[in-house]
């Protein structure tokens, strides 16, 4: 029973209604807070630093950079399993996670990403190239977040920094052993049963392909985290560095909360205002940013992703 309501996709759908609806409510239990006045003199302070054009088109770069690492992550993982192109995995990338977006449990990301391996035999294997991809982001994720804890709480609560340190460590250890773990599921008998005898028994999931993996992967949530921390940072007399370790918190904390991921700006903003608790930093200012920077590298392509879906279904159906 159990196993099936976590298989159970309106389940998850549930969880993160509960969760969105506990944040809505802690956002208005804020309210009265919330002043229009300071968002002026954030908007003010923001447009009026001498050096407001030059941080937008570092912004803007990081965009790009955001992006562009994100396929790079997906495009290493699945070159060498079968033939694929750097634009072809970018069109891909883009489309899946548009259709995720507005899938349950965010299912249509495998589907889509399932898809392009269809005609070759390999769909159920990409199940695991998907799941290597995002443990990888989310490795990444969360060693940045306990390390920015850390940063933030040593010197006010050394014991707990301390505690951050030994998980750190503690999660290198599993991601060191998560190919083997990998390796063993689709090798093993079981795994001949999940994924069926007529799929290709020559993937080997590579210790070598993960530690690779982990560079695009920290530069893109590096570059994901510091625009969140340009924008608050020119708003507000909070200096960049402050502002970039409570955005990978920030980032970090929110990224396991079980969410819609439309609504993510509303789970973000909550766990934000937490994290910029004491740095002067209103929950409208933290909710603007953050709302910007979601926009900017989840809202904007996933528009451009259904536009090449749109393109794509034509084609689908002509084959089925």
């Amino acid at each position: 029973m159990i196993k099936n309501l976590l298989h159970n996709s309106r389940f998850w759908v549930a969880v993160k209604i509960v969760f969105l609806i506990l944040f809505l409510f802690y956002i208005y239990s804020k309210w009265e807070s919330i002043s229009t006045e300071n968002l002026e003199v954030n908007f003010q302070n923001l447009t009026s630093n001498s050096y407001f054009y030059l941080w937008m088109l570092v912004f803007v770069v990081l965009f790009g950079i955001n992006w562009f690492t994100d396929t790079l992550l997906w495009y290493n993982v699945v070159r060498n399993k079968t033939t694929i192109s750097f634009y072809q995995a970018f069109k891909i990338n883009l489309v899946s996670h548009a259709v995720g977006l507005v899938t349950p449990a965010n299912i249509g990301e495998y589907g889509i990403k399932a898809l392009s391996f269809t005609e070759l035999g390999k769909s159920r294997q990409s199940l695991l190239l998907t799941f290597s991809y995002r443990s990888t982001k989310s490795f990444v994720k969360l060693a940045a977040g306990l390390l920015a804890m850390y940063m933030i709480l040593q010197s006010s609560y050394p014991v707990w920094s301390v505690l951050l340190l030994v998980a750190l460590l503690l999660l290198c250890i599993v991601y060191w052993f998560m190919p083997q773990l990998l390796e063993w599921v689709y090798h093993h008998k079981w795994g001949r049963w999940i994924f069926g005898d007529k799929e290709v028994r020559n993937w080997h999931f590579k210790r070598s392909e993960f530690l690779r993996a982990t560079i695009p992967a920290s530069v893109r949530f590096l570059s994901y985290s510091a625009e969140l921390a340009i924008l608050v940072a020119l708003g507000t007399k909070l200096n960049f560095f402050n502002a970039l370790v409570r955005s990978i918190s920030t980032y970090s904390i929110s990224t396991f909360i079980p969410s819609l991921s439309v609504f993510d700006p509303v789970v973000k903003t909550s766990v934000g205002d937490m994290i910029f608790t004491g740095e002067n930093v209103g929950i409208e200012w933290v909710g603007f940013c953050i709302t910007t920077v979601w926009f900017a590298n989840v809202g904007f392509p996933s528009l451009i992703g259904y536009l090449l879906w749109m393109r794509m279904k034509p084609q689908t159906s002509k084959r089925t």
